[in-house]
C-alpha cells in the first residue's frame, strides 16, 4: 500500500462527543486553554472523538498507509485562551490509544507566535514544513482546525515543498464524511508557471522549457518557442531556425515575434556581420541580466573582438578570416604596410606571430589614429545597420 503523511491545523472544534464540540460554542466565555489543560491532566478520553480528524483518517487509510502525522497547534507567551496546545495533546493521546498510531510517528508543533499574523505564519510553516522528510508517496493536509492564517500558511507552503503530491482535506462541519480537493494540485501549477514567467524573464529558456514540459503548464508549440529561443541563446541558430518555423503558423498571438527571429537567423545562419555583432551584443546582456558573469566577460571579449574586425575588414576590404590553416590575407596586408609592421614591433608584436586578435587590432587601429588618418565608413555602417532594442 502507499504511504502518506498528514498535516493538520488542531482548533478549538477538534474533539467533542456526539458531533459536538466541547469548546466551539464556549469562545469568548471560558479559558479555553485552561480547560483543555484539565481534561489532558484527568486522561479521562474514553468518550472524546475526533470530530474533525476522524473522518480524514477513514477516508485516508482507504487508499494509503499513515506513516507520519504532524499536529499543529498552539501556546502563546503568555497562553491565551484560545491556545490549543492541550487539545493536540489530547487528540495524540487519541491517535495512539485508539487508532494504533506510535508515539513517534506523530509530532506535535508548538506554535508560540500569534496565529492571527500572516507573515509570522507563513515564516513559521515555511521552517515547519521544510524539515519534513519527504518519503511519503503522498501528503494530506487537513484544513478544518487553526485560524485561517495557520490554514492558508499550511496550505501554501505544503504545496511548496510537496508539489503534485499534496492534498487538502477536511471534514465539513456535522458531517461524518471527509472532503477531498485539488486546490493544491491548481496552486502548485500556477506556482510552476510563475517560475516558468521568471525564467522566462531572464531568458533561461531551456530551463523553463524543461519545467513546463514536465509539469504540463504550457501548449507543447510554446514549449518549442522556448526551445527555440535557448538554442538562439546558445548560438545554435539552425536548430533554433527550424523550430521557429516548425510554429510559425501555429502560435498566432506571437507570430510577428517568431517571423522576425526567422528573419535574423536567416541572415545569421549567411554570416550577416551587422546580425552577427547584434547577435551577440544582445546575448550579452541577456548573460549580465542572468548574473551569469563569466559568461558576460567570454562574450564581452568576443564582441571587443568581432567589432575591431569589423572595422579592420570595413577599412582595408581584407579579411580576418582564417584560411587553409593560418591567416595569410592579413599578414600580406601587414607586410604590405611596412610602417604599420614597424609600429608593431615596436609594440612587441613581430610578424612571425601576427594574427587578428584584439591586441593586434587594437594597435594596427590605434596606429590608424596616430599616423594616418582614414574615413569612418565601418563606424557609419554600424550606426546604420546595427539597431538594437532596449528593454
Amino acid at each position: 500500500m502507499s504511504t502518506a503523511l498528514l498535516i493538520a491545523n488542531i482548533g478549538n472544534s477538534d474533539i467533542g462527543r456526539d458531533k459536538i464540540s466541547f469548546f466551539s460554542s464556549e469562545k469568548g466565555q471560558v479559558n479555553i486553554y485552561e480547560k483543555s489543560r484539565d481534561l489532558w491532566r484527568s486522561k479521562e478520553f474514553e468518550n472524546v472523538e475526533l470530530l474533525l480528524l476522524n473522518p480524514v483518517l477513514r477516508k485516508i487509510q482507504e487508499t494509503f498507509d499513515i506513516v507520519g502525522i504532524y499536529l499543529f497547534c498552539t501556546e502563546q507567551n503568555p497562553p491565551h485562551p484560545q491556545d490549543t496546545k492541550f487539545i493536540a495533546h489530547i487528540v495524540k493521546s487519541i491517535l495512539c490509544s485508539r487508532y494504533d498510531f506510535d508515539e513517534t510517528s506523530i509530532n506535535l508543533q508548538v506554535i508560540s507566535k500569534n496565529p492571527a499574523d500572516y507573515d509570522e505564519m507563513l515564516r513559521l510553516y515555511r521552517a515547519e514544513i521544510g524539515n519534513i522528510p519527504e518519503s511519503a508517496d503522498h501528503v494530506f493536509v487537513s484544513l478544518a482546525g487553526g485560524t485561517p492564517q495557520q490554514n492558508l500558511s499550511v496550505m501554501f507552503e505544503s504545496v511548496a515543498r510537496f508539489g503534485e503530491k499534496t492534498t487538502m482535506i477536511y471534514t465539513p462541519r456535522g458531517s461524518d464524511e471527509a472532503v477531498e480537493h485539488e486546490i493544491g494540485h491548481e496552486i502548485y501549477k500556477r506556482m510552476i508557471s510563475h517560475r516558468v514567467d521568471v525564467l522566462k524573464e531572464r531568458g533561461m529558456y531551456g530551463l523553463a522549457a524543461d519545467l513546463a514540459d514536465e509539469y504540463g503548464v504550457l501548449d507543447s508549440n510554446e514549449i518549442k518557442m522556448l526551445r527555440a529561443k535557448n538554442h538562439r541563446i546558445l548560438f545554435d541558430f539552425e536548430s533554433a531556425w527550424m523550430l521557429f518555423n516548425e510554429i510559425k503558423d501555429k502560435l498566432p498571438e506571437h507570430r510577428e515575434e517568431i517571423y522576425n527571429a526567422i528573419n535574423d537567423l536567416e541572415k545569421l545562419k549567411n554570416k550577416d556581420m551587422y546580425a552577427l555583432i547584434r547577435e551577440l551584443y544582445v546575448n550579452m546582456l541577456v548573460k549580465w541580466e542572468q548574473g551569469a558573469y563569466v559568461d558576460f566577460l567570454g562574450r564581452l571579449f568576443r564582441f571587443e573582438e568581432a567589432i575591431l574586425r569589423f572595422v579592420f575588414e570595413r577599412e582595408t576590404d581584407v579579411t580576418t578570416e582564417k584560411r587553409k590553416g593560418g591567416y595569410a590575407y592579413f599578414v600580406h596586408y601587414v607586410k604590405m604596410h611596412n610602417t604599420l609592421l614597424q609600429f608593431l614591433e615596436k609594440e612587441g608584436i613581430y610578424l612571425n606571430r601576427i594574427e587578428p586578435n584584439r591586441r593586434v587590432l587594437r594597435k594596427i587601429l590605434e596606429f590608424w589614429a596616430r599616423k594616418a588618418p582614414f574615413g569612418c565608413k565601418s563606424v557609419v555602417a554600424l550606426a546604420k545597420h546595427w539597431v538594437v532594442p532596449i528593454g
